[in-house]
């Protein structure tokens, strides 16, 4: 971005007849905690009592479902920048739902055991080989019954959402106490969350349900 723009002043320049001057642009990047902190430091209370009857009213409207928390969240982090008074381009990180904490094979000391159930299943009735991941990088309910990093993933994840609290909450308390381990079985398939996203039809209905029943 920062070079295309550099580009269009070259070209303007150039057109403009004019010098062309080529100046080192610092980005401004921090994340929205960071932002929320700098408004608390201002100490103007009229203004953080702006910012909460603004996330009041993004409720009020999620609740009457006329906009999403998608959209809700992004429109709250305009109006802190808004109140911060920030012209320049500025860049902000943070979290919008949904959430999906992270849940690896490695959390669970009996995968191992799991695992080569299901590997030697596949490969004595299909003749079938498992590929295995640690991570599923789709979304997955898998992600809601165990937490092995509770304390740093609320840490993190809390202050930098816009909307928690308001229309979003995780119970990571309730998650940490399951510590259910699971398995992510599927199917051979192709190109996900486009139109031409397909599964294998026989791992579908026959493969993947004979291997969980044996």
């Amino acid at each position: 971005m920062i070079e295309q723009m550099d580009m269009n002043y070259w070209k303007y320049c150039r057109k403009s007849n004019i010098e062309y001057i080529n100046k080192t642009r610092q980005v401004n990047v921090q994340t929205y905690a960071e932002l929320i902190k700098q408004l608390e430091n201002e100490g103007d209370h009229k203004v953080l009592s702006n910012l909460e009857s603004y996330m009041r009213n993004l409720n009020e409207k999620m609740n009457l479902q006329s906009i999403t928390i998608q959209e809700a969240s992004l429109q709250m982090i305009e109006f802190a920048l808004h109140l911060r008074k920030v012209k320049e381009p500025v860049v902000i990180i943070g979290f919008i739902p949904p959430y999906y904490p992270p849940v690896s094979l490695n959390d669970f000391c009996s995968s191992d055991k799991l695992l080569g159930i299901i590997r030697n299943k596949a490969n004595d009735f299909f003749g079938l080989g498992v590929r295995e991941e640690l991570y599923f990088m789709g979304i997955s309910d898998l992600s809601y019954l165990s937490l092995n990093s509770q304390s740093k993933v609320g840490e993190t994840l809390e202050p930098n959402m816009p909307l928690w609290n308001h229309g979003y909450k995780i119970p990571f308390k309730a998650i940490a106490s399951l510590q259910i381990p699971g398995v992510n079985i599927g199917p051979w398939g192709k190109d996900i969350h486009k139109r031409t996203e397909r599964v294998y039809w026989k791992d579908v209905v026959e493969v993947i349900p004979s291997i969980l029943k044996k």
